[in-house]
């Protein structure tokens, strides 16, 4: 089995002894969960946003660290279901998420996210929102394509982000102290009222604009990839990938240096995972949101993942 046969390389590569173990231990119940065809987890967890009021609950998230090309994959919704080994936090109200056909008509099987105003999944959730999250993935070390396929209906209200947030999907951990390092949201701002696909920084640096890509209005899937090195300072890095072609961002540059696991943010020593979601500004959209995503995939090469 390939995610044996791979699982220790990833989990020993150039740390101590102590995290070591710690990986050896998580990854073993999440292999055995595997094997076993149940969940490590079936836990609940708030993400949270600064300013946004939401808490995380009790239970924690799988703290899991594996191999994360060999975990998620293409294909990882062709059963028509949300697999709780994949994806082992679920947290949305009853029929905001579900398998359905491509609307576009490929064949595939993909999430669809249809959120109200008034979702809230757990108590303490003062957003509307829906999550789909994978076990615990990235490291300090760690070098990864995330790959996220994303249909954006043109029916989507324009989000300006003056005084309204949209997110799509986030690299985030516990402490949960906040925005994420590494995200993907829709914003308006300056964009004469039609939605780009973007990412804002974390408190740390402001909520800093780092990217806004093309527009989100054409009715047309498109794949955004983050070429993330997983630090817990600036060494660290992003590059984003649109449709295969790699990004400008408003540094001038092609790559962003940050703390991609940001210390009292998204890190405390536990590893990060890929949330997938439709999480906004309470009341800044009173209706339902529809939006898809496609399965997602995680890579150690751009190649791996195209």
């Amino acid at each position: 089995m390939r995610l044996i046969r791979n699982w220790w390389g990833r989990a020993v590569r150039g740390r101590p002894l102590n995290a070591v173990l710690a990986s050896c231990l998580a990854g073993t119940l999440v292999l055995l969960s595997i094997l076993l065809g149940t969940s490590a987890a079936n836990s609940t967890r708030a993400t949270g946003r600064a300013g946004s009021g939401d808490t995380a609950s009790a239970a924690a998230h799988p703290a899991a660290s594996v191999p994360a090309d060999d975990v998620i994959s293409e294909g990882s919704f062709s059963c028509g279901c949300i697999s709780r080994t994949l994806f082992p936090n679920q947290s949305f109200t009853p029929g905001a998420v579900s398998v359905v056909p491509d609307p576009h008509g490929s064949g595939q099987e993909v999430l669809k996210f249809a959120v109200a105003n008034g979702d809230r999944p757990y108590p303490g959730a003062t957003n509307p929102r829906a999550d789909i999250e994978t076990p615990g993935l990235f490291m300090p070390g760690d070098d990864d394509y995330i790959a996220i396929p994303v249909l954006v209906p043109p029916s989507t209200p324009p989000i300006n982000t003056n005084g309204a947030w949209f997110n799509l999907a986030e690299i985030y951990g516990s402490p949960w102290g906040g925005s994420p390092a590494v995200s993907l949201g829709l914003s308006d701002y300056r964009e004469h009222r039609h939605n780009h696909f973007m990412m804002n920084q974390d408190a740390h640096h402001n909520y800093h604009r780092a990217w806004t890509g093309p527009a989100a209005t054409d009715d047309s899937w498109h794949t955004i990839i983050f070429h993330v090195n997983f630090e817990t300072d600036d060494t660290g890095f992003v590059q984003i990938y649109f449709d295969g072609k790699l990004q400008k961002l408003t540094n001038g540059s092609t790559i962003l240096h940050e703390a991609t696991l940001d210390p009292g943010i998204t890190w405390d020593g536990s590893p990060n995972y890929l949330d997938l979601q439709s999480y906004r500004s309470a009341g800044s959209f009173p209706g339902t949101i529809t939006t898809y995503m496609g399965a997602p995939s995680i890579g150690p090469t751009l190649a791996s993942v195209q």
